[in-house]
C-alpha cells in the first residue's frame, strides 16, 4: 500500500472514530474540540481539522466565541480561509438544528445525553427560559415544549403535567436556563414522572434533582 493511500485511510478512520463517538455518547460529553473538528469534516474534507479547532478555541475561547466570531476575525486564524470562515458563519445555525434533531433517534437514557439536547436546544433558541422533554416508557422524545423568556405562566407545575399527559408521556425531564425560576417537581401530577431537572448555562449543564 502506497504511503498517500494508508495516511488517507487513517484520515477517513479518525472521522468515523468521531462521527460514532458523537452518536454513540452525545454532544455535551464531547470536549469543544472534537465538535469542531466534526464541524468542519465537510468543508475541509481533505484536512487534518483537529489543530485547526484548537486553534479556533485558543484564539476565541470557546464553541460560543468562535461561532460568534466576526468573518474578518477567523479569517487571521491559520488554516480558516475565506471559505472556512464563510461556511462557519453560514452553518453553524444548520448543525445546531442537525444536533437537536440527531438526539430524535435514540432514548434519552442518561444524564449527558438528556443535558446534551438541552444545551444544545437552548443554543438553537436563545429566548427559551424553560425547556420540557417530554418522553414514552422507552425514554424516546415525544414532544418538546419551549417557554420563552417572561412567558413561563404561573401554574408552569399544572401545564407541564398536562402537556406531558396529553402526549401520553411517561416521564419529563425539565431544562432550565441558569437563573430561570425552578418548577417544582412535587407539584407536577403524580402520574408523570419528573426523570430530572437540569440548569443549563452555555454549555454547561447540572442536575438539580436530590
Amino acid at each position: 500500500m502506497a504511503k498517500d493511500d494508508s495516511r488517507e485511510n487513517l484520515h477517513s478512520n479518525h472521522r468515523e472514530r468521531l462521527r460514532e463517538r458523537f452518536e454513540r455518547e452525545g454532544a455535551l460529553s464531547l470536549e469543544p474540540h472534537v465538535l469542531l473538528e466534526l464541524f468542519l469534516f465537510d468543508v475541509l474534507p481533505r484536512v487534518d481539522t483537529n489543530p485547526i479547532a484548537h486553534r479556533l478555541l485558543d484564539r476565541f475561547g470557546s464553541l460560543d466565541g468562535v461561532f460568534s466570531a466576526p468573518y474578518d476575525e477567523l479569517i487571521k486564524v491559520r488554516g480558516v480561509g475565506p471559505a472556512t470562515a464563510s461556511y462557519i458563519k453560514r452553518t453553524s445555525d444548520e448543525m445546531v438544528e442537525a444536533i437537536v434533531e440527531s438526539f430524535k433517534s435514540s432514548p434519552v437514557g442518561t444524564f449527558e445525553k438528556a443535558a446534551g439536547i438541552l444545551v444544545w436546544t437552548f443554543r438553537r433558541d436563545p429566548s427559551a427560559e424553560l425547556v420540557v422533554l417530554n418522553l414514552n416508557e422507552d425514554c424516546f422524545i415525544l414532544r418538546t415544549d419551549r417557554y420563552r423568556c417572561g412567558k413561563v405562566p404561573a401554574d408552569i407545575e399544572e401545564q407541564i403535567g398536562g402537556l406531558a399527559v396529553s402526549a401520553n408521556a411517561k416521564y419529563v425531564i425539565i431544562g432550565v436556563r441558569q437563573g430561570a425560576r425552578i418548577p417544582a417537581p412535587e407539584q407536577i401530577p403524580e402520574d408523570v414522572t419528573v426523570h430530572d431537572i437540569i440548569e443549563v448555562s452555555g454549555f454547561d449543564a447540572k442536575s438539580l434533582m436530590p
